[in-house]
């Protein structure tokens, strides 16, 4: 995956994603989901599409990393209410994978509306349990949606294959069948984009899914569910379970489970793959991440300084795309003190402070290994050029908070290098040219996503070519892919095949039957032996009967009249039977001529009506696919109409903007303009020193002149000293020294902003 940007630097703040209608009024209180009862706080399962309370006699509590308050709690769900769980996602499957996929469709459409009006609940969730900021917390319901918006064209995106007369009289097409029970395993990082990465494309698929949220911040997936249900999603659909290993390794082992998704530690990633792998389970681990950027000397350096801050220390460091580690090539002194002034700026505090710039990070643990992994490539060699460990918030003194950190002279074999730190800590390394920094690269055990900053296409070039890394960036410091792309990690970060979203998660979701088919026209056989009774030869047409299609699919048949005829024969005497044969002589002929000609009328018209069969079938199938474009089109109709809608209201926030902008611009101009015209009175005081009267009177007279032409022209300074010194010159012409003259002169365009010419 590869992504790049012509754009120059961007402050921070305007790298972190903005909702439009979402202000930092909207969070001043906190919206209670409607199952959290408030004489507890154990959050419940949902099982079959009811919140239902765990019996388990432990729970784990989910902490406020600002505050150190206890939030809620989660149980430590039982074997047995994970089965039932399991069960409830099982015995939906076979209603749910026969819903039309339309009908899917239309929940996710409302699931993402619904996610639209509720991102201030969804966002101050995750403030409280995770820490983050809340504009970064609307970025991650943000991104969550983009996949929601992906999963409404679902119809398009299943389709199959059709390949007709692989052989002679048989087709064969595939089609994308859903694999029944899916799971996911959610990180606290991103406690709504995670989710909304797993369970929306594979319930559109047509499966059903057991969640498991991260035992440090269930908020957010807990009102995902709530909002599902809301759009439509039938109960059993979407389950969840709360807990922590135990239930990972329940998930692992479970029979009826088909697929799992992770997202984590590599630890526990390598655990889940290999444990569910071995149970046959398609299986995608998203693992840890050293992320490098590489800095060439002619890169923009404002704009690379405003990636590299806002890529290393935004949302306090904990993503698996942050740009952790920096290489510079050359002299890196002017770009480390710059780097340290720009993180500087930066404001630490609590995510629900508007003008916070990092939260807190998870947990006490979490501090702890941060501050030990510093510490650790202190003792080893490195310059410590900005420490943020002994980081303290007024008023969130127990809050798990360390500040921007920057080290430097790192190498390749000290340990804060070898492992994700996961913090707001950016470590600087050197290089001598880009194939050493690209092999400095490629030589580390992860592989989610590198960056170049540079304005050389030859060395983007080299670097998009040669980097072993999933996902490249151009002057773009994370680059995730949108949803129509997969995440594609490679290495050490991730573990199996089948990618997140895009076209690759379909894989993962929904495995892929190939039907053959072969239809043969029906045909009739000769007629075998045909008798006579003496009847008229219409009267044993009539009685002819046509049996079943054999296993040629032809038609034989075969006449009632023969055992009549031999009845016949058998009750009467001689003369009786001569008389038979004599008939039988005359009747068989003509029978057989008849015959004939009525087995050619009995195919042809067979022959037309497997035409008219096979016409009909296809008019059928043309009106269902054209049916199925007509809703595919409606579908993506309405989403250019919100994404139109969407941008339309930006770019009427942007232009009130510059119609802010422009009336400050008139009022600052109108206050120039009257200290213009006082200055423009002490020069007329000025130049009255060195005039007679009659030159003033021509002063006057030229001055009205001048001013009923450019009086109107004030507010554009650079016209304003253009006219002026036009008046100087003329005056000039008047006096007998230019020493008085020079200075007004001056002044006016020093004023201006203009040289003298």
């Amino acid at each position: 995956m590869l992504q790049f940007s012509l754009h120059r630097g961007r402050n921070m703040r305007f790298l972190s994603f903005r909702i439009l209608g979402i202000a930092s009024s909207h969070f001043s209180t906190a919206a209670e989901p409607s199952w959290r009862h408030r004489t507890s706080l154990r959050i419940p399962n949902l099982i079959g599409g009811s919140f239902v309370d765990s019996q388990a006699s432990e729970s784990v509590d989910v902490m406020n990393p600002a505050t150190q308050e206890v939030v809620s709690q989660i149980p430590l769900t039982t074997r047995e209410e994970f089965k039932s769980a399991v069960a409830a996602a099982k015995e939906t499957f076979p209603s749910w994978r026969n819903t039309p996929i339309t009908t899917r469709q239309r929940i996710m459409f409302k699931l993402q509306d619904l996610i639209r009006k509720n991102m201030d609940k969804l966002a101050l969730s995750i403030t409280t349990e995770q820490g983050k900021t809340l504009k970064d917390a609307q970025g991650d319901v943000f991104r969550g949606l983009e996949v929601v918006e992906h999963a409404c064209g679902m119809a398009t995106l299943q389709m199959g294959e059709y390949v007709s007369n692989v052989s002679h009289g048989i087709d064969t097409y595939s089609i994308r069948e859903p694999l029944g029970v899916c799971a996911g395993i959610c990180p606290f990082n991103f406690p709504a984009m995670i989710p909304l990465w797993m369970f929306p494309v594979a319930v559109t698929c047509g499966n059903t899914f057991i969640l498991k949220p991260s035992e440090k911040d269930p908020g957010a997936s807990m009102i995902l569910a709530e909002l599902a249900m809301e759009a439509g999603l039938p109960d059993g659909v979407l389950n969840i379970v709360h807990g922590t290993h135990d239930i990972v390794n329940a998930i692992c082992d479970d029979d009826d489970i088909r697929a799992i998704s992770f997202v984590g530690s590599n630890t526990a990633g390598m655990h889940i793959y290999a444990r569910a792998a071995a149970k046959g389970k398609r299986v995608q681990s998203n693992m840890g991440a050293k992320n490098h950027g590489i800095v060439m000397p002619d890169a923009n350096v404002d704009a690379t300084l405003n990636a590299l801050v806002a890529a290393g220390f935004g949302a306090a460091g904990q993503r698996c795309m942050a740009l952790s580690t920096v290489v510079f090539i050359g002299d890196s002194k002017s770009w480390e003190e710059k780097l340290v002034e720009h993180a500087k700026s930066l404001k630490v505090n609590a995510g629900t402070d508007p003008d916070a710039d990092l939260g807190p990070v998870i947990s006490k643990q979490a501090k702890e290994r941060i501050c030990n992994l510093i510490q650790s490539g202190r003792e080893s060699g490195a310059r410590l050029l900005l420490d943020g460990r002994n980081i303290v918030v007024p008023g969130y003194e127990k809050g798990n908070f360390v500040g921007p950190t920057i080290l430097s002279d790192v190498t390749a074999d000290m340990e804060c290098y070898k492992e994700e730190i996961f913090g707001p800590v950016l470590i600087c390394m050197q290089a001598d040219s880009l194939d050493e920094a690209i092999n400095l690269v490629n030589r580390n055990k992860y592989g989610n996503g590198a960056a170049i900053f540079t304005t050389s296409g030859a060395a983007a070039r080299k670097f998009q070519t040669e980097i072993e890394a999933g996902q490249v960036g151009i002057n773009v410091p994370i680059p995730v892919p949108l949803p129509f792309f997969s995440f594609t990690g490679s290495k050490a970060s991730f573990a199996g095949d089948l990618n997140f979203y895009g076209k690759l998660s379909l894989s993962l979701s929904a495995h892929s039957q190939k039907p053959h088919s072969k239809i043969s026209s029906c045909k009739f056989k000769p007629l075998k032996h045909v008798h006579d009774s003496g009847s008229p030869v219409i009267d044993k047409l009539e009685k002819t009967k046509l049996l079943n299609c054999d296993a040629d699919g032809q038609y034989e048949a075969t006449n009632v009249c023969s055992e009549e005829c031999n009845k016949d024969n058998d009750d009467g005497d001689d003369d009786e039977n001569e008389h038979c044969d004599e008939d039988k002589e005359v009747d068989v002929l003509a029978l057989r001529r008849l015959i004939k000609a009525e087995r050619r009328r009995a195919n042809s018209a067979l022959l037309e009506l497997e035409k008219e069969r096979m016409s009909s079938a296809t008019a059928v199938e043309e009106s269902m696919a054209m049916i199925l474009r007509l809703q595919n089109e409606k579908s993506l109709i309405e989403m250019e109409s919100r994404q139109y809608r969407r941008l339309a209201e930006e770019k009427l926030l942007y232009d009130d903007n510059v119609i802010s902008s422009l009336q400050w611009l008139v009022e600052r101009h109108e206050s120039e303009r009257a200290v213009l015209e006082d200055q423009l009175r002490l020069c007329e005081q000025k130049l009255r020193l060195f005039m007679k009267s009659n030159e003033m009177d021509e002063f006057e007279e030229m001055r009205a002149f001048i001013g009923r032409h450019v009086y109107g022209l004030f507010l554009r300074r650079r016209k304003i000293a253009s006219h002026i010194m036009l008046y100087c010159c003329r005056a000039q012409l008047k006096l007998k020294t230019q020493r008085p003259l020079q200075r007004i002169t001056g002044f006016l365009y020093m004023y201006n902003n203009v040289s003298p010419p």
